[in-house]
């Protein structure tokens, strides 16, 4: 008796191709550098429209303070969480390693290196055990990559400047002008 092999999800949307056009909501495949940026920018976008609506909504129905609100925000978290590991477990695949390895996100100043080997760590330029090589990006999907990023960047910028214009010389010691009491 032969047993035919079980293809990947990846490798059976493909049709044989050597690439695919990843979804979004997947749990399997393989994404690049410039959709692992994307997708976690459009997990962040999401995660804060929800917990500003939500923190809205209640605060307008009086019910702020309460613990409705840490209980939404505590979903969000967990569907935060969810959707970054199988992210990363997508990009570890394009990688040629395991999903095992999103575990490092969990684990401090190993999550650093881990992210940062995500966002630069060079894919596999053929087919790999975890399928196809993802097609090319969309535009639409280079832009989404760099709204967080380019928004962080803003962020640094105007409070470096703000800091700047407010404390001018503030950086400077200035000399003693009588006796000190420590």
């Amino acid at each position: 008796m032969e047993y035919q092999t079980v293809q990947e999800p990846a490798a059976a949307a493909s049709g044989g191709n050597d690439e695919y056009l990843p979804r979004l909501l997947a749990w399997s495949g393989r994404i690049g550098r410039v959709r692992y940026l994307a997708y976690s920018s459009a997990a962040v976008i999401a995660v804060l429209l929800v917990a500003g609506l939500s923190g809205g909504l209640l605060g307008v129905a009086g019910l702020g303070a309460t613990s409705l609100l840490g209980l939404v925000q505590g979903v969000v978290g967990i569907a935060m969480m969810v959707a970054s590991f199988v992210i990363a477990r997508r990009r570890f695949n394009d990688m040629g390693r395991s999903g095992w390895w999103s575990v490092l996100l969990v684990v401090p100043l190993a999550n650093v290196i881990a992210t940062l080997w995500l966002v630069f760590g060079k894919g596999d330029s053929g087919p790999n055990a975890f399928g196809p090589r993802p097609a090319p990006n969309t535009r639409g999907v280079i832009i989404v990559a760099w709204i967080v990023p380019v928004l962080l960047l803003g962020v640094v910028v105007a409070g470096a400047m703000r800091g700047y214009q407010q404390g001018g010389d503030d950086y400077r010691v200035r000399p003693s002008t009588g006796s000190q009491t420590f």
